[in-house]
């Protein structure tokens, strides 16, 4: 009977002691579950600024493409125009000798790189020697140049032949490039004041957050 009763103050002593750690790493750690959802939360925005960042870095492509692209389609059609209207009525004529002379004219421009002139058959007419092929100026330069095909019109508004002007797209890129690589520059600036502000402005927040509940507790 005795040691039954000590077999059951024992095992109420380990109960109330089993208790009472419970109890005891419950207010050690009271904030558990709201812990875990922190966690949670940090991680789904860290997820989520990775993946803005990715998409930031492939929109700055795909925009820089763009923007490359105009820089060098805007001032090539022009001239590509320019020059068909140019050699119209000698190509109407037939006037062989002033088409090479025009195109040698078009060539002395430093951002041009070649032009060809050809009849409605395409048959190449000037200048005397032929230029290298597409294919050929796309395996040879690092950047690929600007083509532009333009369409040679009478003065009856009929086609009499065709204009290939190939534009060097590096020099034409010069001004733009220096213009991004500055607006760049400032950006990087502009990004690192933000980021100086907003650690002083952090400081700021803590300190008079500790202020303000220390003067509550007061």
């Amino acid at each position: 009977m005795r040691a039954r009763k000590l077999l059951f103050t024992d095992n109420s002593a380990c109960y109330q002691l089993k208790k009472t750690q419970n109890s005891l790493m419950y207010f050690a750690n009271p904030h558990s579950s709201y812990t875990a959802f922190k966690r949670i939360v940090h991680m789904l925005m860290f997820s989520i600024c990775i993946g803005l960042i990715i998409t930031l870095f492939l929109l700055f492509h795909h925009y820089q493409g763009q923007w490359l692209s105009a820089q060098t389609s805007q001032p090539g059609k022009a001239l590509a125009k320019q020059y068909a209207s140019l050699v119209a009525v000698p190509l109407q004529n037939s006037d062989q000798q002033t088409l090479v002379s025009m195109v040698s004219t078009f060539i002395d421009d430093p951002y041009v790189e070649s032009v060809d002139v050809y009849n409605d058959k395409g048959v190449h007419l000037a200048p005397l020697a032929q230029h290298d092929s597409v294919i050929t100026l796309l395996k040879e330069n690092e950047l690929a140049p600007t083509i532009y095909l333009e369409n040679v019109a009478s003065s009856e508004g009929g086609v009499v032949g065709y204009l290939r002007v190939v534009l060097d797209s590096e020099k034409l890129l010069v001004e733009p490039m220096a213009m991004r690589a500055q607006q760049e520059q400032l950006v990087i600036v502009l990004a690192l004041l933000c980021f100086i502000l907003g650690v002083y402005a952090t400081r700021v927040f803590y300190k008079t957050r500790t202020f303000l509940v220390e003067r509550d507790q007061s």
